[in-house]
């Protein structure tokens, strides 16, 4: 409730009919691709947001649903539920759009155009490129794999963590201390989004991506108990 009023009043008034989970999944990641921030958002109507959310719609059946699953079976065919949803939300939230699905993105979105559907590398200056689909999806699988061992120097596991303040294409972003870092989901997307120390969007989104498939977790569910889930 407090995450939709913010974004729009309009979102938590009694006439809307829409499911808070539907809002919660769709319209906050439409909304943010579509490239509102979050003081220009507030000036959506409920109708535009439809509008948007339709759109988004699209994206999801042409570019996640027909596209990246299909692609993502057959790169890691033996995974858990829960780090295929985990690498699908991802997928999805970080803008994985197919040409022609999206008029923002004629060409189809950077991510789909790199091959990198979990924007690995990404700081808004670079993204890192593979040659081809099922590279960047191993990639990703491999990244959050390596990150649940405790392998990746970045997710320092039972260690503290800390991270100066940053700015980065404009935007400030607090610091971090993790003492220690025990890989929670919060944890874990501060690190690999500067945004969630912003704003809680990002995590929102993949819980409730988890919810809409059947999984209850929270802030402090570990990586290594989703990768248990299936």
């Amino acid at each position: 409730y407090l995450i939709l009023n913010t974004v729009n009043p309009k979102l938590v008034s009694n006439n809307i009919n829409i499911g808070v989970a539907s809002f919660e999944v769709e319209e906050i990641l439409a909304i943010s691709s579509a490239g509102y921030d979050s003081n220009s958002v507030k000036n959506l109507s409920l109708e535009e947001i439809k509008k948007i959310k339709t759109q988004y719609g699209k994206n999801w059946e042409g570019s996640i649903k027909g596209v990246y699953i299909p692609a993502r079976d057959l790169a890691v065919p033996n995974i858990s539920n829960g780090i295929k949803i985990l690498m699908t939300a991802q997928a999805s939230y970080e803008g994985f759009i197919i040409p022609g699905e999206n008029s923002q993105y004629p060409n189809g979105s950077k991510s789909f155009r790199s091959n990198n559907p979990g924007n690995l590398g990404t700081d808004w200056t670079r993204t890192g490129t593979f040659p081809t689909l099922d590279a960047g999806i191993k990639a990703q699988y491999n990244y959050i794999n390596r990150v649940i061992k405790g392998e990746h120097k970045a997710y320092p596991l039972g260690k503290r963590l800390t991270q100066p303040a940053t700015t980065l294409a404009g935007h400030s972003y607090p610091a971090i201390d993790f003492n220690p870092y025990t890989g929670t989901l919060r944890q874990y997307l501060n690190i690999y989004d500067a945004g969630t120390r912003l704003n809680n969007s990002y995590l929102t989104f993949i819980i409730s991506f988890f919810q809409k498939s059947g999984y209850t977790i929270t802030p402090e569910t570990t990586l290594s108990q989703i990768a248990q889930l299936n």
